[in-house]
């Protein structure tokens, strides 16, 4: 099973790549180039199920990195 910290920083990359489409990006960059760095990683539906463990901890992030903007 892939770490916490592993999905998270494929998540954030995610962001930060020109993909439109999280399964494009999945597939055709994380799963062709990126395997040496992510040996656990598995497939797209299994990658999915296991995000529901990132939630928090990036809202956590998000808020530390910053700050909350809710009510102004």
């Amino acid at each position: 099973m892939m770490s916490l910290l592993e999905i998270i920083t494929i998540l954030v990359a995610f962001h930060l790549n020109h993909h439109r489409m999280f399964k494009d990006f999945y597939q055709e960059c994380l799963s062709m180039y990126y395997t040496s760095e992510f040996p656990k990683l598995g497939s797209y539906n299994r990658f999915v199920k296991l995000t529901k463990r990132a939630v928090v901890p990036l809202i956590i992030m998000h808020v530390v990195l910053f700050g909350s903007k809710a009510g102004k």
